[in-house]
């Protein structure tokens, strides 16, 4: 078996002392080896960790004074490379500035790391929204950030606002976005002798970011539903859409009505329409998704826990309630595998929970730890809501999908008999809307702003002081380019080993005649981890859906390939006998 050696960011490389002064040709050749990897090494380790150029010139002042490093460059920027701002990528948008990185330039930068591409039709994922940068100031970034379908991991930037409001014009924002995308899905572009096409596949906003680039109502308005010609109701100062039979719902919009704004009332007055109508084969209607993290994680699923302790008196639970139920949320954390970055935590501090926690809740533990303590009928309220949005998330389970549609309209139906009118807002509604984007993109994962907001933290990140913030992003980026050499290999590891294997041991179990040495405790594959050390990281579901306890982590005695060994549950019960 081949198996890769990897070196951990721990691993020590030791470079011994070179004499500059009496070397052969030879020794040149080993020199500019030696000075290239150092450069190379020291240069993905400041970018990693951040390090200011300040401090990075200090330390290529220290390591110059011995004579193995005087190769390296005096200058931080030097060793970076660090380029000056193309000033013909930078305008004035009213009322700030923007910058134009290019969507081939990061099409171009990352395609080569995206393994999991094997069509020549590119189909290219759009996040747009605000981004406050400090506390203390009214800055704030607008940045138009995309990835490649499958990476979701690998977002980069198109284009990025700085000011100290939104701009004032959303087509003039969006104008080199949109001038360069029409290029690129009209002619393609070549890469390496291969032609590719691009597709711009769906744009995924929060409904105030929908709101501005669309020019259209915001979620308060009363014609605000993006996907459907419903008018909404007011009940005690809130815009509230009532659940309507689906025989007696108003008509769906479409992109021909959009551009001749058939429905005055949904856009806002004396503005054009958007820009991205431009865009070729983009259904301004449809290609905008329902971004589930805002409408169901943060939205739905938030005001749910709201109603249950600080809503009306009918579903409010009383305070031991709230601590019974807080307490078997703690006891579910030594439960939680490492795939999850949040483990559950006291419903006290549910108003600071993230978009991962209230998902969490809803798909994984909710109807467990919910389970008689809140009224039966909110029970199978929740639990509809559960099932269908697990469906949703799962691109195997496509034959369900009517049946998700069913759950959904169960929710919503029963959501306003339970709680009220006064809390069927915007959120509520668009889950009768929600199957639509399953049916067009697939997984409901595959259509939401997860990776962009995870990419906002990276761009604050590279701003290291007040002035010119950004300034101060274009530069970080330019710099990090050449910190995405080590994705490819990275990728290629991913795609071609059968796993990385930690913590050898001699402890068995092992099968006569058929599991061997060595032995590990840990296997990590792709973004998986399997431990048997730890209980949690231990289960796993085998192609038939039989779940296994993992026991020990072999090689086979025939072909030396990884063997699980492990216990399978012979008998289960279910949790869940109906959606409600």
């Amino acid at each position: 078996m081949n198996r890769k050696i990897l070196i951990s960011q721990t691993t020590k490389l030791i470079f011994p002392p070179i004499d500059i002064s009496d070397t052969d040709d030879s020794d040149s050749d080993l020199l500019s080896s030696t000075s290239f990897l150092i450069n190379n090494e020291l240069t993905q380790w400041a970018i990693h960790y951040k390090i200011s150029h300040i401090a990075l010139d200090n330390l290529l002042s220290i390591l110059r004074q011995h004579k193995c490093f005087i190769t390296l460059p005096k200058s931080a920027k030097t060793l970076l490379k660090t380029k000056p701002i193309s000033i013909e990528n930078m305008r004035v948008v009213d009322p700030g500035k923007y910058y134009h990185f290019g969507l081939k330039n990061g099409i171009v930068r990352y395609l080569p790391y995206n393994n999991c591409v094997l069509e020549q039709e590119l189909k290219i994922v759009i996040g747009i929204d605000g981004l406050p940068i400090h506390k203390s100031t009214s800055l704030e970034f607008w940045p138009i950030l995309a990835y490649i379908r499958p990476k979701s991991d690998l977002v980069f930037p198109v284009g990025l606002y700085c000011g100290n409001q939104k701009p004032s014009d959303s087509n003039d924002y969006l104008k080199d976005f949109v001038d360069e995308a029409k290029y690129l899905i009209l002619n393609g572009f070549e890469l390496e002798n291969k032609s590719y096409k691009v597709k711009i596949d769906v744009i995924c906003c929060d409904m105030p970011a929908r709101s501005f680039v669309l020019k259209i109502k915001s979620h308060t308005g009363y014609n605000s539903c993006p996907r459907c010609e419903i008018e909404g109701d007011r009940k005690e100062n809130r815009t509230v859409f009532p659940y309507c039979e689906l025989d007696k719902r108003p008509p769906i919009r479409t992109h021909n009505g959009y551009t001749d704004k058939l429905t005055n009332d949904h856009h806002l007055p004396n503005t054009d329409i958007s820009i991205l109508i431009e865009l070729p084969m983009f259904d301004i209607i449809n290609d905008f998704s329902l971004d589930y993290m805002h409408m169901l994680c943060l939205g739905v699923t938030k005001k749910l826990l709201f109603l249950w302790m600080n809503g009306p008196l009918n579903v409010r639970l009383p305070s031991w309630k709230i601590k019974e139920l807080s307490d078997l949320a703690i006891n579910l954390k030594s439960d939680f595998p490492c795939d999850f970055s949040r483990k559950p935590r006291k419903l006290e501090e549910v108003a600071r929970f993230k978009a991962t926690e209230f998902r969490a809740i809803l798909i994984y533990y909710g109807f467990v730890i919910l389970k008689d303590i809140i009224a039966d009928d909110c029970y199978k309220n929740f639990k509809a809501l559960s099932i269908a949005m697990t469906i949703l998330l799962s691109p195997q389970y496509v034959s369900l999908k009517q049946y998700a549609r069913d759950l959904l309209e169960y929710f919503v139906k029963s959501f306003e008999q339970i709680y009220g009118q006064m809390y069927m807002a915007p959120n509520i509604h668009g889950l009768l809307h929600l199957v639509d984007d399953y049916d067009r993109f697939g997984s409901l994962d595959n259509c939401c702003t997860f990776s962009f907001k995870n990419y906002m933290k990276v761009l604050k990140s590279m701003i290291r002081k007040p002035d010119k913030p950004l300034e101060q992003v274009i530069i970080r980026y330019n710099e990090g380019e050449k910190s995405t050499s080590n994705l490819k290999k990275k990728c290629d590891s991913m795609k071609n080993s059968e796993g990385l294997l930690i913590g050898q041991h001699n402890k068995g179990p092992l099968i006569n005649n058929l599991v061997t040495n060595p032995q590990f405790s840990t296997l990590i594959l792709g973004n998986y981890k399997l431990k048997t050390n730890v209980d949690a990281d231990s289960y796993f579901c085998i192609n038939n859906n039989e779940i296994v306890k993992l026991i020990n982590i072999g090689h086979s005695t025939n072909t030396g390939n990884i063997v699980l060994i492990g216990r399978e549950f012979r008998e289960k019960n279910r949790f869940l006998c109906s959606a409600y």
